[in-house]
């Protein structure tokens, strides 16, 4: 069982030295047991750092709105990061990957993942397979989504075909 402590106090890499005092690393968040969706975005940022809670800034509270207008239960999902501290360098998306968010996946046991953005999907698909190519599709129970930051300043019907596969994911049938 992962702890919030153990993230928070995470050295594993040399990116929790540089965070800023009163800042730590983010600990995933949710239904951390058999969750029907988890949230993965790419990275941290600083108010995420600051409060503790993944997506708690205005990225998050779009996707809340989202899973709000689609009838989804936030307390049946889990959100988290690859990246759980808000600063990045060169391979800290395997290291995080690899020590923190592989060991969620398998205790989340999750029915299906949400990857949000290019790096974040690479972590999920085989080198072999273009991210580009993959956008708003399902491959191996995980929906490769652009980002929130995208989808938030995007056009309103890549924010109603995200919407529908949320639906399609969660079990609701699609609206015509």
């Amino acid at each position: 069982m992962i702890h919030a402590l153990e993230v928070q106090n995470c050295e594993k890499c040399p990116m929790r030295n540089m965070l800023l005092d009163g800042m730590w690393p983010v600990p995933g968040e949710g239904k951390s047991i058999g969750a029907r969706l988890m949230f993965v975005a790419e990275m941290a940022d600083m108010v995420a750092c600051t409060t503790g809670k993944p997506f708690s800034n205005i990225e998050g509270d779009f996707l809340y709105k989202i899973l709000k207008n689609a009838g989804i239960d936030r307390e049946e999902c889990y959100f988290t990061y690859l990246i759980k501290c808000c600063h990045k360098i060169s391979g800290t998306g395997r290291v995080c990957g690899d020590n923190w968010l592989k060991p969620e996946i398998h205790q989340c046991k999750a029915e299906y993942i949400v990857s949000f953005g290019r790096e974040t999907s690479h972590f999920f698909l085989p080198k072999a397979i273009a991210y580009k190519d993959c956008v708003m599709q399902v491959y191996n129970n995980v929906l490769i989504a652009p980002s929130l930051f995208k989808l938030m300043n995007g056009s309103k019907v890549d924010v109603n075909r995200f919407t529908t596969k949320l639906k399609d994911l969660y079990g609701f049938s699609a609206v015509s």
